[in-house]
């Protein structure tokens, strides 16, 4: 198991899901390897999806909340709180195609981090991935940020860099931001275990005594010596 810092702390994970559960599979075998000490305590998916098979196959409990149940997006937001509260959940990861508003984002303040595939803020907002090849630019890549009211405005927590190549498509460009997706969202589950997020005194976030001069991740990974060569 990898013990970085004593003063590591175990969270209580939520994970709200719309996809077919890529980034939810490797975090759960990020704890099951010792990678991570937290525990993830329930996925919420708003709909049918592969995402409820892995948490099925990893014995994590499974709450479907279907947006098209609520006629408003506080209404969906408030049942997806109830969720949360009653599984003790004290930090959120979205995986999500659903837009949340109202208590859930004050009550998850700076705990709730959302996955995109884009160097935001350009291409916000779905299909972000499918606008970056077609708007023909060479790099783009994904973001973890907080969760507010704004479309993937959030103030944003890290950022990986994933070259465009002219004949990729959407599948393999996907794959491409997968592979450097999912261990960044590991990182930074493990800085927040170790109580490194913090805001500096414009509020934007920052990990402290992290690298920042990282060329592809920035803050820069410092989980390559324990992941291996599950590293992509």
């Amino acid at each position: 198991m990898f013990t970085k810092s004593k003063n590591s702390v175990p969270r209580r994970i939520g994970f709200l899901c719309s996809g077919n559960g890529g980034l939810f599979r490797k975090t759960c075998e990020a704890c099951r390897q010792g990678w991570l000490i937290s525990d993830i305590v329930v996925c919420i998916a708003d709909r049918v999806c592969g995402s409820q098979e892995v948490a099925k196959e990893f014995q994590i409990p499974r709450v479907m909340v279907e947006r098209k149940a609520y006629e408003t997006r506080e209404a969906f937001s408030d049942a997806v709180l109830e969720v949360l509260r009653s599984h003790d959940v004290d930090l959120v990861v979205l995986t999500f195609d659903s837009l949340l508003t109202g208590s859930i984002l004050r009550q998850y303040e700076n705990r709730m981090i959302n996955v995109h595939l884009s160097l935001l803020p350009a291409f916000p907002g779905f299909g972000g991935v499918k606008k970056a090849i077609q708007r023909g630019v060479r790099f783009g890549g994904v973001t973890l940020h907080w969760v507010d009211e704004s479309t993937d405005g959030g103030p944003i927590l890290s950022q990986s860099v994933v070259p465009i190549a002219p004949r990729d498509d959407t599948a393999a460009y996907g794959r491409r931001l997968f592979e450097s997706g999912w261990p960044q969202l590991v990182q930074m589950i493990r800085w927040y275990e170790e109580g490194r997020v913090t805001v500096d005194e414009k509020r934007h976030p920052f990990v402290k005594e992290a690298d920042y001069r990282g060329m592809t991740t920035c803050p820069a990974l410092e989980l390559t010596d324990v992941m291996g060569d599950e590293m992509p």
